[in-house]
Formats: C-alpha cells, sequence, structure tokens
C-alpha cells in the first residue's frame, strides 16, 4: 500500500502539493490508509486472541476430562463421588465456554461466509488490481482457515466429554446397590441421545456431520 501511495504522490507531485484540492486529497488518502491500518490491527489482534483463548480452553477442558476418566477407572467410593463432581464441573466448563465460542461461531459464519463467497467470485472472474487480489486472497485464507480451525476444535468437545460414558460401559460395578446405582446414573447420564459440546449458537451441535 505504501508503494502505491508514493507512486501516486510521486507522478502527481505538484497537483497534490501546490493546490488546496490536491492538498485535500493528500491528506483524504493518508487519513483513509491510517484507518484501514487501524481497523486491520485491530481486527488481527481480535483475530489471534479469540484463536489462542479458544486452543487454551480446549487444552483445559480435554485434560480435565482426562483426569475425570481417571477417576472413573478407579471404581472407589469416593473416587465415583469425585468423578461424579468433578465431571460435572467440566460439563459446566464447556456450557460456559459455548456461550462464548458457540455465538461466535454462528456470527462468523454469517458474516465470514458471504464475505468469502464475495472475494472468492472476485478472484475468479480475475478482473481485480494485484494489490487488491492479493488481499482479498489473504483474507479468504485467514477466514476459511479460522473457520476450519474452529471447527476442528469443537467437534473434539462431545467424544472427549462422553468417553466416560464408554468407559462406564465396560467396568463393572462392585459393592452395594448404591454403587450400583451411581453406575447406572453416569450411564444414564452420559449416554444421550443429544450430547453436550459447542453449538452453532442456539442452533444444533458442532459435530463432524455439521462440520
Amino acid at each position: 500500500i505504501q508503494y502505491f501511495l508514493i507512486k501516486i504522490i510521486c507522478s502527481n507531485f505538484w497537483e497534490y502539493f501546490t493546490t488546496i484540492s490536491g492538498f485535500a486529497a493528500l491528506l483524504s488518502m493518508a487519513v483513509n490508509v491510517a484507518t484501514f491500518y487501524i481497523v486491520l490491527f485491530q481486527f488481527d489482534s481480535v483475530y489471534q486472541l479469540s484463536i489462542l483463548l479458544l486452543c487454551t480452553c480446549a487444552v483445559v477442558s480435554f485434560i480435565r476430562f482426562q483426569q475425570a476418566d481417571q477417576l472413573l477407572v478407579s471404581t472407589s467410593n469416593a473416587s465415583l463421588d469425585s468423578f461424579y463432581k468433578y465431571h460435572c464441573e467440566c460439563r459446566h466448563s464447556v456450557f460456559s465456554q459455548n456461550r462464548i465460542f458457540g455465538g461466535q461461531l454462528m456470527i462468523t459464519l454469517l458474516l465470514y461466509t458471504p464475505a468469502n463467497a464475495f472475494m472468492i467470485w472476485s478472484l475468479i472472474l480475475g478482473k481485480l488490481e494485484p494489490i487488491t487480489a492479493a488481499i482479498f486472497a489473504l483474507l479468504v485464507i485467514a477466514q476459511v482457515g479460522y473457520i476450519f480451525g474452529v471447527h476442528l476444535i469443537a467437534v473434539q468437545y462431545p467424544k472427549r466429554i462422553h468417553n466416560s460414558g464408554k468407559l462406564a460401559l465396560k467396568i463393572r460395578p462392585r459393592g452395594y446397590l448404591r454403587d450400583r446405582l451411581k453406575f447406572a446414573n453416569i450411564i444414564q447420564l452420559l449416554h444421550v441421545k443429544n450430547q453436550y459440546g459447542i453449538t452453532y449458537g442456539s442452533a444444533q451441535l458442532v459435530t463432524m456431520k455439521t462440520f
């Protein structure tokens, strides 16, 4: 952008610096370039923050669910109680994440899909200036990569959450009727048709099929 701006100024040097209208046009270009960089910086900061925050939450959640599975495998009375409470806390954490990332994912799809379609179609037609085509191509790659990455992380949540239910089916409960009822409650809780995970806002669950 700086190169094209300098080229334009040099080719019309006297017009920009010897007339009031030319100086006003030069000032307008400077303001537009500064605004572009400010918007670009803000977008890049929010973009990186949203990716880092989602990745951090996902890694922490997956580790916690793995710890919950370990509690379930050691089938003592104390570990069953600990598993039930710990897994409940993990699910509530996912619910909180879903209120943030689920809505964000839905808004991203609504905004980026038509914008990407417009930019891709413009690139296919090939009627853009080289600098404009380069900017469009970078934006499309960044947005498609972001959508793909968020989906790739989101589809892991149901599998991690409900893995404990599969482990519970392989374990034969021992002890009193109370322990057997706990196991039955765990199996019933984690073997549901509407699974837990990240959703498209208030719509359906993000899975490999919807991906």
